[in-house]
């Protein structure tokens, strides 16, 4: 079974365009893929505990925030305030009846290298 992978990064616009142009060249389809800005931006969205939000979705189809809540051992309105983080932020969708969806059972974080600003 081929497993949905979405990767994770952090990419300047620049960097974002370049990938997309060389996808585009290459005529093959992109992989489903989420960047973010910046790494605060990225840890911001989905860290902490709205990773673990992530990680309960994985693959499970639509979830209900009460089952989602239940399934992390949380409180219903914590959670809901972290998923609507998440969908606000792309990272999760909402389907019309309300329920949580992340149709990805993989998820791929592309390395964060940090350089000091500091002349050695």
């Amino acid at each position: 079974m081929d497993e949905a992978t979405l990767t994770i990064g952090v990419r300047s616009m620049d960097e974002f365009f370049e990938g997309v142009a060389e996808a585009v060249e290459k005529q093959g389809g992109t992989t489903p893929s989420l960047y973010f800005p910046s790494a605060e931006d990225l840890f911001k969205t989905i860290g902490g505990k709205r990773w673990e939000i992530l990680q309960a979705l994985a693959g499970q189809g639509t979830v209900s925030v009460r089952e989602l809540a239940r399934r992390v051992k949380r409180e219903v309105k914590s959670v809901h305030r972290d998923t609507e983080a998440l969908v606000a932020g792309g990272v999760v969708t909402e389907t019309e009846d309300g329920k949580l969806e992340f149709p990805y059972s993989r998820i791929v974080l592309e390395p964060l290298v940090f350089e000091s600003s500091r002349a050695t």
